[in-house]
């Protein structure tokens, strides 16, 4: 019986967590996006948004401020997909995921 208790209590929480956003932080916000791959720097990791219900702004946010937490200062966006949950047209069920290269260009 308690581990029922426990899972409905845990169950709730992790839905919130899902559906959490990614606000900017001060140091994401210095991250510069590029087009092409960038010359002369160090790549420092990749990342993957699509197991994260965000929008595009958010997707975006994440990917910078977890460049920047990793002491990066440059993302490169190399895919992006725009998909939905439950049959839903693009608009409030809409999602977008971005593939996205992280790299130290500066000192």
């Amino acid at each position: 019986m308690k581990k029922i208790s426990l899972l409905s209590a845990l169950l709730p929480m992790l839905f919130l967590a899902a559906c959490t956003t990614s606000m900017q932080t001060p140091e994401g916000m210095a991250v510069k996006l590029v087009d092409e791959k960038p010359q002369g720097c160090e790549y420092l990791d990749d990342v993957d948004t699509m197991d994260m219900a965000f929008d595009k702004d958010e997707s975006v946010n994440y990917i910078r401020n977890r460049t920047a937490r990793i002491g990066g200062d440059t993302a490169r966006i190399s895919r992006t997909i725009n998909y939905s949950y439950g049959g839903a047209v693009v608009g409030s069920n809409a999602y977008v995921a971005h593939k996205a290269y992280m790299y130290k260009c500066g000192k």
